[in-house]
């Protein structure tokens, strides 16, 4: 899947804006692997964070 196609499903509406920035980073991020450029630890975190974020407390939710 290219970035044309990806850029499709969003204007489609079956990605959301999150979900389009997260697949487009991860190509990057893969991109640079595959060329041998390791991303940095720091880079890496960042965007496995954006990824996975902590569960929100229920708790909190309901005040």
């Amino acid at each position: 899947m290219n970035n044309s196609d990806i850029l499709g499903l969003y204007v489609q509406g079956r990605l959301t804006k999150n979900i389009l920035i997260n697949i487009i980073n991860l190509k990057s991020v893969l991109s640079s692997i595959d060329s041998g450029n390791i991303p940095s630890d720091e880079y890496m975190k960042a965007l496995m964070a954006s990824l996975f974020p902590e569960p929100q407390d229920k708790e909190q939710e309901h005040g």
